[in-house]
């Protein structure tokens, strides 16, 4: 897995979370493709990575295949969906992310985690 930051244990509530993105996170083990339910979060001034490594997608199993869940426009039901199956969180580690292989990340994610950092520079220069 690309590194995103150090494992900590928090456990957010939906209002107080701000839901980024609700994704697939593929990656390989050996030889076998490997996908996990994941959701990038902004919760109490920082950005998490969560990671459902407990529940694996089956051969062509989607979000859509799943009752009730939007991965569109997350709300409530998904963000508790993806809670019942116990993720795993990262806090987001801005430098080293940078430093690391920039291939391992869609632009998509690149470009969310940049304005976030921006903004917090911009913050913490007001305080």
């Amino acid at each position: 897995m690309r590194y995103i930051g150090e494992e900590v244990d928090i456990n957010p509530l939906f209002d107080d979370v701000n839901i980024i993105w609700i994704k697939r996170e593929d990656w390989t083990s050996g030889n076998k493709l490997m996908s996990n339910p994941a959701m990038w979060i902004e919760f109490k001034g920082h950005i998490y990575f969560c990671i459902c490594k407990l529940y694996h997608f089956q051969f062509l199993e989607e979000f859509s295949d799943w009752d009730n869940f939007d991965e569109h426009n997350p709300g409530y039901l998904e963000f508790l969906h993806i809670m019942k199956l116990k993720p795993s969180f990262y806090k987001l580690d801005y430098g080293g992310v940078m430093a690391s292989d920039l291939d391992d990340w869609c632009k998509f994610e690149l470009d969310f985690i940049k304005n976030w950092w921006r903004e917090k520079q911009i913050n913490n220069v007001l305080e």
